[in-house]
């Protein structure tokens, strides 16, 4: 967003802040669930937001997507934004195949802890020529509270998404949901695992507001 600003607009660079969609600490859940692959060792995937079927060609049409995570036998479990709830082609999505399941909406801080009982948050978008600027430039509210919850984040190859991903080494890139099973295979996810745990309250509000004042001091200072 920083560098797509800066191209556009007459603005001065050495005077800029990335402040990312930070979680609040106080949303950070205090204790994490067992996951449920613990149990019956099938891999789950959560998906947090904003769903559509009905505006042509929006980023956030993920049945295609979805259906191809369960054919991998990979589970997607979906908890959608209040507006996305009225959306029930996603209910007969999740009615229609086993691997796909739909929780419908909850309040945020409930939402938090319920998907820490999951494995991986998914970040993957539908690209089209119309909306592929925009996914570029975007960092989701979703990718944080993901990680504040112990997941990795797995996505496709989103400019933002995925330059935050690989540099702090939380989540997973891949061109396409056919290469998903053999990369969750690969032994660096277990680092990646252990890297999220430890950067759960690193990416929040509080956690980077000392940039944020001392931002607005050098602003002042002139």
């Amino acid at each position: 967003m920083r560098d797509y600003i800066q191209a556009r607009y007459n603005v001065d660079a050495s005077r800029d802040l990335v402040f990312y969609n930070y979680v609040s600490e106080t949303m950070v859940p205090s204790q994490l669930q067992r996951r449920l692959s613990e149990t019956d060792e099938q891999t789950r995937i959560v998906y947090i937001g904003t769903v559509t079927s009905i505006t042509k060609d929006s980023h956030y049409d993920l049945r295609e997507i979805f259906r191809e995570i369960a054919e991998q036998k990979i589970h997607l479990h979906m908890y959608v934004s209040i507006w996305g709830a009225k959306d029930e082609a996603y209910q007969r999505l999740a009615e229609e195949n086993k691997f796909i399941h739909y929780h419908g909406h909850l309040d945020q801080k409930r939402l938090l802890y319920e998907i820490t009982q999951y494995d991986f948050g998914w970040a993957g978008f539908n690209t089209n020529p119309k909306n592929r600027k925009h996914l570029d430039v975007a960092i989701p509210n979703k990718l944080f509270e993901y990680i504040a919850c112990g997941l990795p984040v797995l996505a496709f190859p989103h400019k933002s998404i995925k330059g935050f991903l690989e540099q702090h080494n939380v989540g997973l890139v891949f061109d396409s949901v056919d290469e998903m099973t053999s990369q969750l295979k690969n032994g660096k996810v277990e680092s990646i695992k252990k890297n999220v745990l430890d950067s759960r309250h690193k990416f929040t509000v509080e956690g980077n507001m000392s940039r944020l004042i001392q931002y607005y001091e050098k602003v002042h200072a002139g």
